[in-house]
C-alpha cells in the first residue's frame, strides 16, 4: 500500500535531526518496510542511512495518523508526538511515539520526512491482534521503492 497524502506537506511539525552531512533523504533505508501492513501496536521506526550515502544536514519526520471521511465526519490527518533519538554515532535514528503511546489497533498512519529539498512518505497499517508481526518489519526500503513517495523540490 502506498498513499499520498498532501495535507499538511511541508508543514512544521514533527521532530528535526541535524546530522550536519551533505547526503540526501532518498537515500534512507526505513524499518518497517514502507507500505508494510499489520504492523505490531509497539512498532518502533527506523531511520538509516550509510556513510556513503548519508543524510542530509538537516530532515524532519513527523508521524501522522489518517482517518478517511465517514459519514458526516470530515477527512482526518493528525499528527503525532514522537521522540526521535539517534542511536550512537552512526546514521540511524529511532522515531517513536512520545511516553510510549501505542498506535492505534486498525490505524493507517504515514511517516512524513522532509530534508534537502525532497519528501518522503511512508504508510502503514496497525494490527488489530498485538501477537501478529509484519512480514516485512524485518526488511527496510529505501525511499525509491513501493509504500514510499519521494518528491524532489526545485
Amino acid at each position: 500500500m502506498g498513499v499520498v497524502l498532501c495535507s499538511g506537506c511541508g508543514g512544521n511539525s514533527g521532530s528535526t535531526a541535524d546530522p550536519g552531512t551533505d547526503g540526501e533523504l532518498d537515500n534512507v533505508q526505513i524499518q518497517p518496510a514502507p507500505g508494510s501492513t499489520f504492523i505490531p501496536q509497539n512498532t518502533r521506526f527506523l531511520l538509516s542511512w550509510t556513510t556513503e550515502k548519508p543524510p542530509p544536514r538537516s530532515f524532519t519526520v513527523a508521524l501522522r495518523r489518517y482517518r478517511e471521511a465517514r459519514g458526516e465526519e470530515p477527512r482526518e490527518v493528525e499528527t503525532q508526538r514522537t521522540e526521535l533519538n539517534r542511536q550512537g554515532d552512526s546514521f540511524v535514528w529511532e522515531l517513536r511515539r512520545r511516553d510510549s503511546f501505542e498506535l492505534d489497533a486498525g490505524g493507517v498512519y504515514y511517516l512524513e520526512l522532509v530534508g534537502g529539498g525532497q519528501f518522503i512518505y511512508a504508510t502503514y497499517i496497525v494490527s488489530d491482534d498485538r501477537s501478529i508481526s509484519p512480514r516485512s518489519q524485518a526488511q527496510g526500503t529505501t525511499g525509491t521503492e513501493e509504500g514510499t513517495h519521494t518528491v524532489t523540490l526545485p
